[in-house]
């Protein structure tokens, strides 16, 4: 374990870094249902099921390491950042707003998409045969990734 102490600027960019890496195994995580569909049919049912099986093990994974290093970072942050994801340092309330803001966005454009390609006279939805179950976990799955690649990439051009 580490006995290295963080700033409270060092501990939330780290939370938030490590929350954003959260959110990109959520994302994963939420579109499993469909991504195995579509791999099923792609590759078959013995190569589908083995790669489905491989990258949900990952993704469960790296989902609980960021969540432990993301609660430990956390201890080292006041209990209003921690609990409300309310930031102290000026930059981390950027990256956060602005995360939020292109998550936020993409989960529109997708479900203005959808809804366009959903029009009484397409057949979009019948034809790729997405049940409600699958459009709300990927609904959910590209906003937590956009938020997750957003933290990240953010914070990876700050310290570039």
């Amino acid at each position: 374990m580490k006995n290295t102490k963080y700033t409270e600027a060092e501990a939330e960019q780290r939370f938030l870094y490590f929350m954003g890496l959260n959110s990109i195994s959520i994302a994963i995580v939420f579109s499993s249902d469909f991504l195995y569909s579509i791999a099923l049919q792609l590759l078959g049912v013995k190569l589908g099921t083995s790669l489905s099986f491989i990258i949900g093990i990952s993704a469960f994974l790296i989902l609980i390491y960021s969540f432990a290093e993301g609660i430990s970072n956390g201890l080292d942050m006041r209990k209003r950042s921690f609990w409300m994801f309310k930031y102290e340092d000026e930059f981390n309330k950027e990256i956060s707003n602005r995360s939020h803001e292109v998550a936020f966005s993409a989960t529109m454009i997708f479900t203005l998409v959808i809804f366009v390609l959903s029009h009484e006279s397409s057949n979009f939805l019948a034809q790729t045969q997405w049940s409600l179950h699958h459009f709300i976990g990927f609904v959910i799955s590209i906003a937590s990734l956009a938020y997750g690649v957003s933290v990240v990439t953010l914070i990876h051009k700050n310290h570039e």
